[in-house]
């Protein structure tokens, strides 16, 4: 009989014991072999505890996103419905439907809406991340007409920057010119990046334009803002991350995070060109509604870190 202690990281785990019925002693080089044997014996039970104990940490994490997820929906309605409150009243006000309001007031009551809007937003993103962690979150695609969808886009962002003396733009739009995409979701993209725009522009002019090539419909968001030096581009996406500054704690870092896993669910992509002192420019391009007629894909894309369900395909032909 021939006994190999197992031995990991100094510590004693067990004993491989070898035996042979027969008589006598075991062949020559069996006991050279058999420390050999033992070594990979103990690195195996111990790559087997450092699996069990990951499995058990998965485990613990997969419970806490289930909390996680049950908080946030939990969380949201008891959010949303005062929320949705205050912005009905003050959209009432303003409408003067309770009695006639002077200046002062309306200003007052367009404060009240305005951030209430801003909470219900963040609530909202908030959800969004949870569903894009999911893989929950599913577009529907459809034709969008750009030209109403940018005089939209213009009373928001109109709205955004109306106690600042910024100009909004709009460029001129191609006659009939309409993407592939989810409407809501275009809508959110493109207030997400007004919204970025605004917060970052204290004078000068933010301009909203779209051009059309090679089956693309690029739409653009350019800002005189303050500008991202362009080591931090890539940084401006990730969630909850914010670049240095005081006007950065103005949010949570959601909104361009979530703006490009929408592009990307759409088929599309969003970047961003940037220099300190130069303003930025977003740039969301999406498949025009021509070219995805003639090949309607709606395989499902799947961003790096976050899973995606395939998104639907509507107006297809």
């Amino acid at each position: 009989m021939l006994a190999i202690p197992l031995v990991a990281d100094d510590e004693p785990l067990g004993v491989l014991v070898f035996g042979d019925h027969r008589a006598g002693r075991f062949a020559s080089g069996v006991a050279e072999e058999a420390p050999v044997l033992g070594s990979l014996a103990a690195a195996t039970l111990r790559n087997l505890e450092v699996l069990a104990k990951l499995q058990d940490a998965n485990e613990q994490l997969r419970r806490v996103a289930a909390l996680k997820d049950q908080f946030l929906a939990n969380v949201s309605h008891d959010l949303r419905t005062p929320l949705n409150v205050i912005i009905g009243y003050a959209q009432l006000a303003i409408e003067e439907t309770f009695g006639a309001v002077d200046d002062a007031q309306r200003d007052v009551w367009t404060r009240v809406l305005a951030s209430a809007r801003q909470q219900l937003a963040l609530v909202e993103d908030l959800l969004d991340i949870s569903r894009l962690e999911l893989g929950t979150l599913a577009v529907t695609l459809q034709p969008v007409a750009v030209a109403p969808l940018f005089e939209e886009m213009k009373f928001v962002a109109s709205t955004l920057v109306r106690q600042k003396d910024v100009r909004v733009r709009v460029g001129a739009v191609a006659p009939g010119l309409t993407v592939h995409a989810d409407p809501n979701r275009m809508r959110q993209i493109l207030t997400n990046l007004l919204s970025n725009a605004a917060k970052f522009t204290d004078v000068g002019e933010i301009e909203l334009t779209a051009m059309a090539g090679d089956g693309t419909v690029r739409i653009a968001v350019r800002d005189t803002g303050a500008g991202i030096d362009p080591q931090h581009h890539g940084l401006v996406f990730e969630p909850f991350r914010q670049i240095a500054g005081e006007r950065a704690m103005l949010g949570a870092g959601l909104g361009l995070g979530i703006a490009r896993h929408l592009a990307t669910l759409m088929h599309g992509t969003l970047s961003v060109v940037s220099a300190v002192g130069r303003g930025s420019t977003a740039y969301s391009a999406t498949a025009s509604t021509a070219t995805s007629r003639r090949s309607c894909n709606t395989a499902t894309r799947t961003s790096p870190t976050i899973a995606a369900r395939p998104s639907t395909c509507s107006g297809c032909s």
